[in-house]
């Protein structure tokens, strides 16, 4: 199941923005484009989630999801794998 532009903006609460890192085409992060500058707050997990990937922490403000990529580069569901992958990087976080 694909995630409508409009429920993504729900979620995030505004414009989004797809954060997407090298060498991982099969997920991407989407947040809200403005978030530190309409003043959301810090969201520590997603930041330090994406530390995981990149070497310096991304600050990441507002709400966040991740969703899957297929091979045409639309969003899809998340793998069963990415799923555990991604489930052991944030239980490591808390």
């Amino acid at each position: 199941m694909n995630l409508r532009c409009s429920s993504l903006r729900s979620i995030v609460g505004g414009d989004i923005e797809g954060l997407t890192f090298a060498g991982h085409s099969d997920f991407i992060l989407f947040i809200n484009e403005i978030g530190k500058i309409i003043g959301l707050p810090v969201n520590t997990l997603a930041s330090v989630f994406s530390l995981e990937f990149v070497s310096e922490i991304p600050m990441i403000y507002g709400n966040a999801v991740i969703c899957g990529l297929d091979e045409e580069g639309d969003t899809c569901d998340l793998t069963d794998e990415q799923v555990e992958q991604f489930t052991q990087i944030l239980d490591g976080i808390h």
